[in-house]
């Protein structure tokens, strides 16, 4: 037999050549303008081969597109008029976006987008934030002290997320608060309660979408909570004596009704004395209303004891507020008072001492929870120190000296 034998099919033809040095036909045929092959050591077999190769190619089996084809990519195309993509780049795009989401489709996927997107004011992290800050510094409800906290805060989050508020990520999110593993847990969490507030408020000024989910972000990260400081009668009687006028009501109420820093800054003397007293507390009750409490939580009545409102007897006729400056003028006052009675710290000082000193005297936690404005677990873990009730009778039985 003449070598290259060929085989024809329905007009189509295929050549097979004789053995090669490895003892093998080699067939060959055109399919699409490209020259394909196939090899085996027996002839019948190459000659099915090729064969078989042609069979396929009549019946439409071949890398040539059909008529019909070639009108679907032509109608294909056309669908991409005005949409600035190539076929292509569309396909492309279309097989990455299926990688994504195999099982759904990708219409589905833009619904979703239209949700947390287009229905949304776009506005820059920055301004949103810048915005935000301001909102806090006039909101009466917010302390000057929490105000700016938040501020120093929001400006890491700036410094972080150059996009605009609706195309912030989870991962830009986790990927910011890895870049704070020196900073303390408790701290951590102190950026996250500001980001989570600042999202909520997003969602109600239309940058942000109802439905987002950066909040999973933000969950708080546990803290082995230390056991609070408290000071000791002796000490409390010597912060009381070295006090300005000005300046000791706050030490007062603080530590003999543990009312929190910024709940003071907000009371007004008739605040201290509208609620008259009764058979559980004869000087009456502190009125902390809901809108001066922390968070706007519900009104509460702190009973006076009896050394406080010792303490308070020069001020039976005042008006205004309990503190007449600023915060900041507070805050520096505070400081200087802490440094002159043995270097005495921390803000929640007297509210710690006040809470452990108060369950002794009572042994009854739902009592100094209503007190305080704090759930009783809250009381244990963050605030209660073991004391004595005789160390309790101490405390609350420190009045002024006569030489005051």
């Amino acid at each position: 037999m003449a070598f290259p034998h060929v085989v024809t099919y329905r007009g189509l033809t295929a050549k097979v050549y004789g053995k090669d040095a490895r003892g093998y036909y080699r067939v060959t045929w055109q399919d699409a303008g490209k020259q394909k092959q196939a090899s085996d050591k027996k002839l019948s077999e190459a000659k099915r081969k090729a064969k078989d190769a042609l069979r396929l190619i009549a019946r439409g089996h071949t890398n040539q597109p059909s008529p019909r084809e070639i009108n679907n990519l032509r109608i294909a195309q056309s669908a991409l008029n005005g949409y600035g993509i190539g076929l292509v780049d569309a396909i492309n795009e279309f097989c990455q976006a299926k990688k994504l989401m195999p099982a759904d489709e990708l219409r589905e996927a833009a619904k979703i987008w239209i949700d947390l997107h287009a229905n949304t004011n776009r506005i820059l992290f920055k301004t949103g934030a810048e915005t935000y800050i301001r909102e806090r510094k006039a909101s009466p409800s917010v302390s000057a002290k929490l105000a700016h906290e938040d501020e120093l805060r929001m400006n890491r989050f700036i410094e972080a997320f150059c996009v605009d508020v609706c195309d912030v990520s989870k991962a830009a999110i986790a990927a910011f608060f890895e870049d704070l593993e020196d900073l303390a847990p408790r701290t951590r969490n102190h950026f996250r309660q500001t980001l989570r507030h600042f999202l909520k408020w997003c969602v109600k000024k239309y940058f942000l979408a109802k439905g987002h989910s950066l909040s999973d972000e933000l969950e708080n990260e546990s803290v082995v909570a230390a056991e609070p400081e408290i000071i000791t009668p002796a000490q409390y009687r010597t912060l009381l004596e070295s006090c300005s006028p000005d300046m000791l009501p706050h030490i007062a109420i603080a530590g003999f009704a543990g009312v929190r820093r910024a709940e003071i800054l907000r009371l007004t003397w008739k605040d201290v004395w509208k609620t008259k007293g009764d058979t559980d507390s004869p000087d009456g009750y502190i009125e902390i209303p809901a809108r001066k409490a922390k968070g706007g939580r519900d009104r509460r009545l702190v009973p006076i004891q009896p050394a406080l409102a010792e303490w308070l007897t020069p001020h039976r006729q005042a008006t205004g507020t309990v503190w007449s400056g600023t915060e900041n003028q507070f805050h520096h006052a505070f400081e200087k008072l802490m440094t002159v009675t043995n270097s005495l710290s921390g803000q929640n000082l007297l509210r710690h001492s006040y809470v452990s000193y108060r369950m002794a005297q009572t042994q009854n936690e739902n009592t100094v929870d209503v007190e305080s404005g704090h759930a009783p677990a809250v009381l244990f873990r963050n605030y209660r120190k073991l004391v004595s009730p005789a160390q309790a009778k101490r405390w609350f039985s420190i009045t002024p000296s006569t030489h005051r």
